[in-house]
């Protein structure tokens, strides 16, 4: 078999097109033309035989599979579902009858329509002054307001005392992290020659020491890895291009955040490869398998899967989502990639020896692959990666004007949109609308409402905003919240080693942080928190931004953790009687069962909207993540109906890293400042085992010849990661895939200034930085999934709700971390954002009052205009029991305030708040123990 790299015997000069790769080729055979790329050809070829009754099976069956290459999804379907009439006893009848059910799905749920490319030729050109210029003065710069400066709000300082303190422990801390840095790097270089300790180096040397000595190691480890980042030359500073000129807080499209780098992270430009260089051509490759072959044998699962049931399916979605938002690099608009078929698959069997994958544009002068997204954490997801997709993301189709007040559009205020196309599929409309799974549009929605609701905060409590401000405050907000949620929460569910666990808490939080049960812990602190990035953490720290200059660039070996992960985490489908909400470890099961394939698109979408949020959450909350490991790749996603044609997850996986110059393992673990293998049996525990031979005897059929001859030991990247049995405990996944996650993770805090230059209570607003301190992801599902889903969630037993709600098995992080106490209706309303809040002068003349209304009790703030409720029935209200607004059953704002002011009128009654218990529910820190203020007098 030819390599999977190797040269399609069909490859000729011309204009190309998706359905046409060999324009000049002459040919009346439709199988030649198919395996030439020329699907538009066959289908010529193929429909004059139908005309005159000729066509075969054989005929049929290519006319539908190159009907479905040219994108004609629905004649694809139809075809099919008439060859199982016409021939129900083939022994391929199985399998036309998946193809019909598959490809009908894709005409209809907009998965295979293809979209424009986002990197326009201004884009394209990398030119920063033409792409500045077009957008501050074309159609889309009504979506940004050109003239933004810092709000002028009262932020509280923290003590001399404290900032000394502060100062100490910080040149403590890094004359000991030097000290241990030193020691390191003597260790590896006296001791990365012997066997066990270059093992232990793969392993993760920060795992085998005390939990915080493993820490220096760690943050050693790390800071080794982020010096070896690639800025390609192309971002640098251009001539015209002026600090003055480059706007001075974040855009869209990824530019505006580094005027030395005014290109840097934008749409259409290249993505890095950190650590080094990609790997190139040895003359050997012809030796390897091809990338059909090794997706075959390691990559698809051929039996049951394996499941991780600790784990839920939002564990993985949460993952899925983030690539659309810092990394997904662009399609060619034109060229396809030839690569053999697999060894037995239908396509084989008719004869088709090449099939055809979408092909990555490349950047004309390097080679790199572009980016088709902004290359960081910048809430790409919910808005789009460009002005026009930002713009279109704000728009009320029915009007085609912008929603007031800075709001994403919704249906029905409540769900993603969809549109139909000419042929009838329907599109979601978000900002990065394919590959979205059911968990991810789920998440999406979630996402988008929360930045609604915190417009309507805002707007409400700053009026002068304008509809563009409290757009990008609330993107602000919703995006340091995510990086929360996925530093904090997520992430260590994945990495659940202490030491690792207590690093990710450090650059969320700070480590000074620690001792405070988890939901306890701050972003924003202005009292307390210096600028050390170890000690006072990386988000919200405005410093880090003038301790990091270069900009966050996602590398290309991103992909080559999340891919795997992603692929082969993913479930088969879902039990919808886990709908139906009930106890945690008691749900109902044998209900209809949906494919995963099924839940693509607007008819996920459509599901979610059916079911509801709560429902739906509870079914993936109940559903269990499937393992990090080799052969389980769904096998349906072996032939997935996507834009531009057939998709084959695996052999793309495989395909692109070697493509890409990302693909061998031992170089990936090289850039990771990793040794590499010596042999495969150092990825086993128990190398000797019959199952760890049988593993090793066909590794050494595929990659023998190819290791024989080039001196190498052959793995995929993937390949390589998913095989590792050490394991750090508590770990999903091995030490080489956390490192790569680690070094992105601190990028995504140290390089993105959202979350720290412009993250602060000048930016976000006070009431922004609360909202951040505040909310989790279960506060998200809370509130948007209905009380019987918000009753679920506190009654649950399991702290983290990517916990297997089903299995209810303690995740080993739980040994560690002490979550502390979820209060789900704390939004950040009650906490402190105005001077008095936090001297404590003035809160004598403010008026707060007991008011009753329909035989309940409630605490009006008439100075604030807030209203506090008794959310846990113990008779007593706290800081944490304000809200933003009214659940619907209950009064109005309107009402309790005007009740309140005739309370206030009332000489006769006695309802305001004594002084000492308006300072127990206003000012910051006086309510040291919680006992709250009582409700009734």
């Amino acid at each position: 078999m030819a390599m999977a790299s190797g040269k399609c015997p069909f490859c000729g000069e011309g204009k190309v097109q998706l359905a046409t790769q060999k324009p000049e080729l002459e040919t009346n055979d439709p199988l030649e033309a198919m395996n030439a790329g020329n699907h538009a050809q066959a289908i010529v070829l193929l429909t004059a035989k139908r005309v005159e009754r000729t066509a075969s099976q054989t005929d049929l069956e290519l006319l539908a599979l190159a009907q479905f290459e040219c994108g004609d999804s629905q004649e694809a379907a139809k075809l099919f579902r008439e060859l199982g009439e016409q021939y129900p006893d083939a022994g391929r009848a199985g399998w036309w009858k998946d193809r019909a059910i598959v490809t009908e799905q894709a005409a209809h749920n907009g998965e295979s329509v293809e979209r424009p490319s986002p990197i326009t030729e201004t884009y394209r050109s990398g030119n920063a002054e033409r792409v500045l210029r077009e957008f501050w003065e074309g159609p889309y710069a009504e979506i940004m307001d050109g003239k933004e400066k810092p709000l002028n709000v009262y932020i509280p300082k923290p003590s001399i005392w404290r900032r000394g303190i502060n100062l100490i422990l910080g040149a403590t801390y890094d004359l000991v992290q030097a000290l241990a840095r030193g020691i390191s790097k003597v260790a590896d270089t006296s001791f990365a020659r012997v066997d066990g300790y270059r093992q232990a180096m793969r392993h993760g040397i920060w795992t085998y020491l005390p939990s915080t000595v493993g820490l220096l190691r760690l943050a050693s480890d790390r800071d080794d890895l982020l010096a070896g980042r690639n800025i390609p030359d192309s971002m640098r500073i251009q001539p015209g291009v002026s600090s003055s000129y480059t706007a001075k807080v974040p855009g869209p499209a990824g530019f505006f955040t580094d005027p030395d780098r005014p290109t840097a992270g934008a749409v259409g430009q290249p993505i890095p490869i950190h650590g080094g260089l990609g790997d190139k051509p040895n003359g050997y490759e012809h030796l390897l398998p091809s990338s059909a072959e090794i997706a075959q044998s390691e990559l698809y699962a051929g039996g049951t899967r394996k499941s991780a049931d600790h784990l839920n399916v939002f564990a993985i979605d949460h993952l899925f989502d983030l690539p659309h938002d810092v990394l997904m690099p662009a399609f060619d608009e034109a060229k396809k990639k030839a690569i053999p078929a697999a060894p037995g698959s239908p396509e084989a069997q008719l004869g088709i020896e090449w099939v055809w994958i979408r092909a990555n544009e490349v950047d004309p002068h390097s080679g790199a692959v572009l980016s088709s997204t902004t290359n960081a954490w910048d809430g790409s997801p919910e808005r789009g990666s460009t002005p026009e997709s930002v713009k279109r993301m704000r728009t009320n189709p029915a009007t085609g004007t912008m929603l007031p007040g800075g709001k994403i559009y919704l249906e029905d205020g409540k769900w993603l949109p969809t549109i139909e196309d000419e042929n009838g599929a329907r599109l979601i409309q978000t900002g990065i609308d394919q590959n979205m799974t059911l968990g991810v549009t789920l998440i999406r929605t979630v996402y988008v409402r929360f930045h609604n609701l915190v417009c309507d905060v805002l707007a409400k409590r700053y009026p002068g905003l304008t509809g563009n401000q409290l757009y990008w405050k609330a993107a602000n907000i919703v995006i340091q919240t995510r990086a929360k949620v996925h530093t904090a929460f997520w992430t260590p569910m994945l990495f659940g080693h202490e030491t690792a666990t207590r690093g990710l808490h450090s650059n969320q939080f700070g480590l000074l942080q620690g001792r405070k049960p988890l939901r306890q812990r701050l972003v924003h602190d202005p009292l307390r928190k210096g600028s050390h990035p170890v000690l006072h953490g990386l988000a919200g720290n405005p410093k880090i931004a003038e301790m990091f200059s270069d900009p966050e660039l996602k590398g290309l070996d991103f992909s080559e953790t999340y891919r795997p992960v992603g692929h082969a985490a993913q479930p088969d489908g879902f039990d919808m009687a886990l709908c139906t909400i009930r106890k945690q470890g008691q749900p109902e099961a044998g209900g209809e069962y949906i494919p995963l394939v099924n839940t693509f698109g607007s008819a996920g979408n459509d599901l979610l909207q059916r079911e509801g949020i709560g429902r739906i959450a509870h079914m993936l909350m109940n559903t269990s993540m499937m393992a990090f490991t080799l052969n389980n790749y769904p096998p349906q996603f072996a032939h997935l109906a996507t834009a531009g044609g057939t998709t084959r997850i695996g052999e793309t996986d495989v395909q692109r890293g070697l493509d890409r110059g990302t693909g061998k393992y031992n170089s990936f673990l090289e850039r990771l400042n990793i040794p590499g293998l010596k042999s495969y049996r150092e990825l086993f525990k128990d190398p000797d085992s019959p199952e760890s031979q049988r593993v090793i005897q066909r590794w050494n059929t595929l990659f023998g010849p190819y290791n024989e001859a080039s001196g190498e030991l052959f793995l995929t990247t993937g390949m390589g990661q998913l095989a590792d049995e050490y394991r750090p405990d508590g770990y999903a996944v091995p030490n080489p895939t956390f490192m790569n996650f680690v070094m992105e993770a601190s990028t995504r805090f140290m390089h993105n200034e959202w979350l720290t230059k412009y993250a602060g209570p000048e930016y976000i607003t006070p009431i922004g930085t609360n909202i951040v301190n505040a909310i989790t992801f279960e506060h998200l599902l809370a509130l948007f999934g209905g009380a019987e889903f918000r009753e679920f969630l506190q009654s649950r037993t399991r702290p983290n709700v990517f916990s297997n709600m089903k299995t209810n098995i303690p995740h080993p992080i739980e040994s560690h971390v002490n979550y502390g106490e979820e209060n789900l209706f704390d939004f950040g309303a009650g906490a402190p954002y105005l001077e008095a809040h936090w001297t404590g002068k003035g809160l004598e003349k403010y008026e707060i009052y007991r008011v009753t209304y329909d035989s309940r009790l409630y605490l009006v703030d008439l100075t604030d205009r807030m209203i506090y409720l008794d959310h846990d029935g113990d008779g007593r209200i706290r800081t944490s029991d304000a809200v933003f607004f009214m659940p619907e059953e209950l009064p109005s704002d309107e009402k309790l305030f005007s009740k309140a002011r005739k309370i206030a009128l009332d000489s006769q009654h006695s309802g305001k708040l004594s002084t000492h218990e308006i300072k127990l529910l206003k000012q910051h820190g006086y309510d040291k123990n919680k006992v709250g203020v009582a409700v009734a007098q």
